[in-house]
């Protein structure tokens, strides 16, 4: 269980996250700007939060690779799960196990870009996991 302090620290991290995705660039800098990479969702947005992932998976959440066994084995996470995405939908007991039957606890999803842990999102979501990150290319927490 995390201590009040690091559960404060955790929260701060979060803010100070989501209000970094918050800040729209002006008209001038996005037209010069590079694309970023990553998934984005059907209202242009992207739907990688790599900062968040990174702070809870610090914070001891469960960190759920879902990319293939040949992906995992060319390099992973040492503190991550496989459950590839083809099989997560079978395999979500797992990660009731993980958090202790506790759907209010947070996961990671990684994979190599964030599309397949966007589905793998959406799937927890839909079975009632309420704080679900997509952190994006498992590179992106190490």
């Amino acid at each position: 269980m995390l201590s009040r302090f690091r559960m404060f620290a955790l929260c701060l991290g979060l803010l100070a996250a989501g209000a970094a995705c918050k800040e729209e660039p002006s008209a001038q800098a996005s037209a010069s700007a590079p694309a970023r990479s990553g998934p984005i969702n059907a209202n242009g947005e992207r739907v990688t939060d790599p900062a968040a992932a990174r702070a809870l998976a610090a914070a001891g959440a469960p960190v759920i690779d879902v990319r293939t066994q040949e992906e995992w084995d060319a390099g992973h996470l040492d503190q991550a799960k496989l459950i590839p995405v083809t099989e997560f939908a079978g395999r979500i007991s797992e990660i009731d196990a993980l958090v202790g039957g506790d759907k209010s606890k947070p996961v990671v999803i990684i994979c190599r870009s964030g599309g397949r842990s966007e589905k793998a999102k959406a799937m927890l979501l839909a079975a009632g996991y309420q704080q679900v990150v997509n952190g994006g290319r498992w590179e992106n927490l190490k």
